[in-house]
């Protein structure tokens, strides 16, 4: 489309000023602007970050123009010139001259003469799409559309339909939670088709398999700490006795055990534990992603309890140490995935250099992929094939990328920012 005329900028930056970008800016999943370039360029002037956006995945260049033409001409009043040029363009794209007409405004016969008079031979197939009379594009099947409220979660947005195969998504509007949680489906269905096999990796050993089973493979009193986080369902619950008698087993006397644990079941769980540890504390972890209401008691549930047991006799040898803990919001694997700043911390607390950590739930790796950062030793177990798969691409991402790192600081030819050489030790 031709670029506003400077009385028209004018006019449209004022309106802005004044009542804020109301019709979203339409972009595709790699954030290419389909419709609204002008006001996202007023936007920009004004230093405006909160701005709506609707992101369109999975169009063909055909398809952008199209759209751009059907959101504009409504608005838009255009030169005969412009005209001309946009109907041989739309033409080229596939669009009979009656869908030009009706998305002109002009009769299909004065298109024709249109396109004749500014090229002698265009032959195209007709599209398989239509631009109805109101401007808008009907594709055969309604195209998928996600709706983000400001550029934050634009770049999220963006980055989740990157990752995943934009085909495969409904033909409705989404919001950006939604487009993150379909793209970790995809990925997770994906994983699970793959062989998952146990894995060594440096210090960090992934098993997989029920760590009822697995955990076998573990000495007894080995283990320095477990850190895990299991299921909180109702169903589940018989997974805390097993933990209990698996960390009286694998932990060494004075050996401690850090468990998340949902509210709901919390005194079952407690009583789950008593059978074989020692209670020693509760810690807090503050949800730092939004509460989570739970509506039948209309309570909003603004933290998780971490459970800490210990196998006698307990031995304090840690500095104090707060019982309050938060690390982010990190979903990008799993649903019920955790923080790993929040992990690292109390890693760090209770576990002495060279320690030996034990996650027999691991989930997507959390766990330890803290404890590789910290230099400890670790096992992680864990029963879902595509979870685990998840969990051991992770691991190996994150060693590649330590290892390259200690790689770099210990080449004396290495620079760093300020151009001078960074030298190991």
């Amino acid at each position: 489309m031709p670029a506003l005329a400077e009385d028209e900028y004018t006019a449209l930056r004022a309106d802005i000023q004044e009542h804020g970008v109301i019709v979203p800016i339409v972009i595709d999943e790699d954030k290419n602007v389909i419709d609204g370039q002008h006001r996202l360029l007023i936007a920009a002037e004004l230093g405006w970050k909160d701005i709506p956006f609707e992101i369109r995945p999975g169009l063909d260049e055909t398809d952008k123009k199209r759209l751009a033409c059907g959101l504009n001409l409504h608005r838009r009043h255009l030169t005969r010139k412009q005209r001309e040029q946009l109907a041989l363009t739309l033409r080229q794209d596939g669009l009979s001259y009656r869908q030009i007409g009706e998305a002109l405004r002009v009769s299909h016969e004065q298109v024709r003469r249109d396109v004749e008079s500014t090229v002698t031979d265009v032959a195209v197939d007709l599209p398989d799409r239509i631009i109805g009379r109101d401007g808008k594009v009907r594709p055969a099947n309604r195209p998928p559309s996600v709706i983000a409220k400001n550029m934050a979660e634009m770049r999220r947005a963006s980055e989740s339909l990157q990752q995943m195969d934009v085909g495969k998504l409904p033909g409705k509007t989404l919001d950006t939670k939604r487009v993150a949680r379909l793209a970790r489906e995809q990925k997770a269905a994906e994983r699970g088709k793959r062989l998952a096999r146990d894995t060594t990796l440096g210090d960090v050993t992934l098993l997989f398999g029920d760590f009822r089973e697995k955990g076998m493979e573990i000495d007894d009193e080995s283990v320095d700490l477990i850190f895990t986080d299991p299921p909180y369902a109702g169903e589940s619950l018989q997974l805390w006795s097993d933990l209990a008698k698996f960390a009286l087993r694998v932990l060494k006397p004075s050996g401690l055990l850090l468990a998340y644990s949902g509210q709901a079941h919390l005194p079952q769980v407690l009583a789950a534990m008593d059978e074989h540890l020692q209670w020693m504390w509760q810690f807090k972890a503050d949800h730092t992603g939004g509460d989570s209401p739970r509506w039948d008691l209309n309570i909003r549930n603004t933290y998780k309890p971490i459970v800490v047991y210990c196998k006698p006799p307990l031995s304090v040898w840690w500095e104090l140490v707060s019982d309050s803990v938060t690390g982010g919001r990190e979903k990008g694997l799993h649903d019920f995935q955790q923080a790993e700043a929040e992990t690292a911390s109390l890693l760090r607390e209770f576990t002495r250099r060279g320690g030996l950590v034990v996650d027999p739930m691991c989930g997507s790796g959390t766990t330890a992929a803290a404890a590789l950062r910290l230099g400890l030793r670790c096992i992680a177990i864990e029963i879902d094939q595509s979870t685990y798969n998840a969990a051991t691409e992770r691991l190996q991402e994150l060693r590649e990328e330590l290892t390259g790192d200690r790689e770099r600081r210990a080449d004396p030819d290495h620079q760093d920012g300020s151009g001078k050489a960074e030298h190991a030790g």
